[in-house]
């Protein structure tokens, strides 16, 4: 007789969002954008100066980055030929998440190779699809309609993030002083998520002038030190609203001055207000659980 034995999945992807290639020229910014979803992003040619909440690097060609759920993010193309990425986003469970993280690597050859796989699959099957330029955003739009092309694109995208090495971690560029006052700036904001945090405390803080701090964020993020520290807080507030906490209690915890702020500057950050949103999430958590 038989004994079967379980087999637990060290990633599990349920649902995908976005899959493409495409060249942008020298200069090009990504203003950047917040989700409650991963994504990856591999430089195939090129390099870019790129932005992950107080992360700051400076990428080239085989590295890869990846943005956690809720993570602001953006990126400067810097090379003068521009820049070939790969972009790929989804919803996943599974220890491997441990380890890619608000993490940045230099793929080895194993890696890299699976990475040019995925590029090659969505080139190969371009002409089903009506746009020629570069696959949809919405990759759930067309990966159902051909399940061994999903299936395909998925194994490679599972070998990808299987092969990718702590050891190959990247370290955040510090050199640049402005690199450093940013990435303290956002840490000292994460730690004081739930005050009113002005910028003459935070010049007191960290020791820098407020024009310093100013020009920081505006170089590394595209906003002001007070549009940032909104959308920490707007981002803070999804995580709770997913844990179940009401508005109430979410709108004084965050140092709001009423309830009333809160939602109003909630649904200015995200279109919908909390409770509406709060929905949204339990929808997409009954999705995936489908």
């Amino acid at each position: 007789m038989y004994t079967p034995f379980r087999v637990t999945n060290a990633i599990h992807i349920s649902n995908m969002y976005s899959l493409f290639t495409i060249h942008y020229p020298n200069g090009y910014t990504f203003d950047g954008e917040v989700h409650d979803f991963w994504e990856c992003l591999f430089i195939r040619t090129g390099s870019l100066h790129v932005v992950g909440d107080d992360r700051v690097y400076d990428l080239a060609e085989n590295d890869f980055i990846v943005h956690s759920p809720l993570e602001l993010h953006k990126f400067v193309v810097t090379s003068s030929e521009g820049v070939d990425i790969l972009v790929f986003s989804f919803d996943a469970s599974g220890i491997i998440l441990n380890k890619l993280m608000k993490n940045a690597f230099h793929l080895n050859a194993a890696a890299a190779c699976n990475a040019a796989k995925i590029i090659d699959c969505i080139n190969a099957y371009k002409n089903m699809f009506t746009n020629k330029l570069h696959i949809s955003l919405r990759a759930a739009e067309y990966m159902t309609r051909d399940n061994i092309y999903s299936q395909t694109i998925l194994s490679y995208i599972y070998l990808l993030l299987a092969f990718v090495k702590e050891d190959q971690i990247i370290l955040p560029s510090s050199k640049s002083s402005s690199a450093v006052i940013f990435g303290e700036a956002v840490r000292c904001m994460e730690n004081n998520i739930h005050t009113n945090l002005t910028i003459p405390r935070l010049s007191r803080i960290l020791g820098a002038s407020p024009t310093n701090i100013q020009n920081a964020f505006i170089k590394h993020s595209g906003l002001s030190v007070h549009k940032y520290f909104v959308k920490l807080k707007i981002n803070t507030a999804i995580s709770y609203l997913s844990k179940g906490m009401d508005v109430t209690t979410l709108a004084e915890l965050l140092g709001f001055s009423s309830q009333a702020h809160f939602t109003n500057t909630f649904k200015k950050e995200t279109g919908l207000s909390p409770t509406a949103y709060r929905k949204l999430l339990e929808k997409n958590h009954h999705s995936q659980l489908d």
